[in-house]
């Protein structure tokens, strides 16, 4: 009996220390607040290592997802040779799954029960495992959290003669969980630290964004309204004009302010189809050098306005033709030009060259620079002026205009493009914008299928006398439009209102048009439902489409229709002569 007292008291005194510990442990945990990760656990355990005599404490992280790879990793330990506290971040020490050990760990963890093994009882199997690590006898108490394995505390130790009693096995469940509980809570508090973090800078973008579109919207207005203020005026102006030359002084205004309009709602365009990812490509051969030529054409007015010292140099080596997108091509020079062009001073200097930088297997990569001795970007601006919606700085487009889409539109085309576009800039210096894209090689000798660039003129005369044409369009001053501009053709006009009314006309007389001019947005019928009917009778007469539908879907639907060809509004009475000689009949 004596003997038995005694040990009973033993264990009592014993479980009072362990007692004792885990009350300044629980103390720790839940004050866990500014001190660090590693200083709490430190704080918390090392009492209860001592209490149970123990060399090492280490907690392990069990994952056994659906679907993913069970892992078994330690990501905190404590141990008194090591010099105390190590935290190891994302399990570093991963246990191999295939050890008789850790799967007798894993095991006893589902199953909810403690491991307590002396070194008499180790299996052989796990012995050379556990020697490894130096580990003479050890209790592993499993951590449930939410009805779930979430890991274990195991209390290790050096020698094998260490007393993990079952007296106090419920006791150390009890660190245990005030050791997983402490983890958890680290680790939330963490997540929400890095979500708070990411939510701060996803609002710092959005907000940047939203200022951005909102100057954006701001500037666009003023885009807009400006020529539109100038059409509206030089209407009255020239309405009123007492004289022809006033006149044609209003109408050249209108003209100007017209094409500066359709250039910002094609930017606008552009930009909608490069967010919504159909800014697609056409490939066609056509020669590099009347490309550029006629890209600079269209800023040679702006040039000589402001007495700017104008330089085009071109590589010989470059293919006289090559297949790409020219109008996409021809939209980046004119842009880089425009600018350089809007941000010289007067009397200033803007390059512009072109180079063969490599070619493999009939692939170029074409080089092309323009460079100004314009006003210059600040350094840390050059990155941004390539973002849609954004300009160098917020007081550029008041003080020279502009949308802030160009650099954007066309660093999108580079890329697509396959290359890179890049600006080097110093305030006050002027600016040299660059950028490569990839050609395949061209045909040269016939020049047939090459875009051409030479400046189209209306013929007058024979060549359209008695060309007759059916006109579809619901819209009278379309109609006008078109009529009044080859009043001097000799091209005659029968017109229609929808396309009911385009499959009377040609029902009655089937031989007299030599080709018809399509809306497809009209009343009654569409141009699309009355060129399926025409092809369903068996009639080949070209069909064109004339409509302000220009996206490549639209095309695709015209085309799908059985329509010829496309012409799109704002109408190009070069193209439209194009069209006319390419598919009139020949009689």
């Amino acid at each position: 009996m004596g003997r038995d007292t005694g040990s009973q008291k033993a264990l009592s005194k014993r479980r009072a220390v362990i007692v004792d510990a885990l009350n300044k442990a629980i103390r720790t945990f839940t004050a866990f607040g500014e001190s660090s990760l590693a200083e709490v656990m430190s704080n918390g355990l090392v009492p209860l290592a001592e209490a149970l005599g123990v060399h090492r404490i280490a907690v392990y992280s069990y994952k056994d997802e659906e679907g993913q790879e069970r892992r078994m990793g330690q990501i905190y330990r404590w141990d008194r040779f090591e010099g105390g506290t190590i935290a190891l971040n994302d399990m570093l020490l991963v246990l191999p799954m295939g050890e008789p050990f850790v799967m007798a760990m894993v095991s006893a963890m589902r199953r909810n029960e403690c491991i307590i093994k002396s070194w008499d009882s180790i299996e052989a199997t796990e012995r050379a495992f556990l020697e490894g690590f130096g580990v003479k006898s050890i209790m592993l108490v499993p951590i449930f959290i939410h009805g779930k394995s979430w890991g274990a505390v195991s209390f290790q130790n050096h020698t094998d003669g260490a007393d993990f009693s079952a007296g106090c096995v419920d006791l150390v469940f009890s660190a245990a969980f005030l050791c997983a509980s402490t983890l958890i809570r680290a680790e939330m508090d963490h997540a929400v630290a890095e979500t708070n973090e990411r939510l701060a800078v996803a609002l710092k973008r959005a907000t940047a964004a939203s200022e951005a579109k909102g100057t954006f919207l701001s500037n666009m207005s003023h885009e807009m309204r400006t020529p539109l203020n100038t059409i509206m005026g030089m209407s009255t102006i020239g309405k009123n004009a007492p004289s022809l030359e006033r006149k044609d002084y209003a109408l050249g205004k209108i003209e100007e302010a017209s094409s500066h309009l359709l250039g910002v709602i094609n930017d606008v365009l552009d930009m909608s189809k490069i967010e919504a990812g159909k800014l697609d490509l056409s490939p066609l051969a056509f020669s590099f050098e009347r490309m550029v030529k006629k890209a600079v054409n269209t800023v040679i007015y702006r040039i000589e306005q402001k007495r700017l010292v104008f330089r085009l140099s071109l590589d010989e080596k470059i293919p006289p033709v090559i297949v790409s997108d020219d109008q996409r091509l021809a939209q980046v020079v004119v842009n880089l030009l425009s600018n350089a062009v809007k941000f010289s001073h007067e009397g200033g200097r803007v390059n512009l060259s072109a180079s063969l930088v490599s070619e493999e297997n009939g692939v170029c990569t074409i080089a092309v620079e323009v460079s100004d001795t314009g006003i210059g970007i600040k350094k840390e601006q050059c990155a941004r002026i390539f973002r849609a919606f954004e300009q160098a700085d917020g007081g550029m487009s008041r003080k020279f205009g502009g949308s802030g889409l160009g650099l954007a539109i066309s660093k999108r085309i580079v890329e697509m493009l396959g290359g890179e576009i890049g600006v080097m800039s110093e305030l006050g210096a002027g600016s040299t914008f660059s950028f490569t894209f990839k050609a395949a090689r061209g045909e040269s000798a016939s020049g047939q299928g090459s875009a051409d660039y030479e400046s189209e003129t209306v013929e007058i005369g024979a060549e359209l006398l008695g060309c007759c044409i059916l006109l579809a369009e619901d819209v009278e001053i379309n109609r006008e439009i078109l009529i009044a501009n080859m009043d001097d053709t000799g091209v005659e006009f029968d017109c229609a209102e929808n396309g009911a009314e385009v499959l009377r006309l040609l029902g009655e007389n089937p031989e007299k048009y030599d080709l018809i001019f399509m809306d497809v947005q009209m009343p009654e019928m569409d141009g699309l439902e009355a060129t399926r009917r025409i092809r369903e009778s068996g009639n080949a007469i070209p069909v064109i489409a004339m409509t302000a539908n220009v996206f490549k879907e639209d095309i695709e639907k015209c085309l799908g229709a059985g329509m010829n060809d496309h012409i799109g509004k704002p109408i190009d009475m070069g193209n439209v002569m194009e069209k006319i000689r390419k598919y009139r009949k020949r009689r």
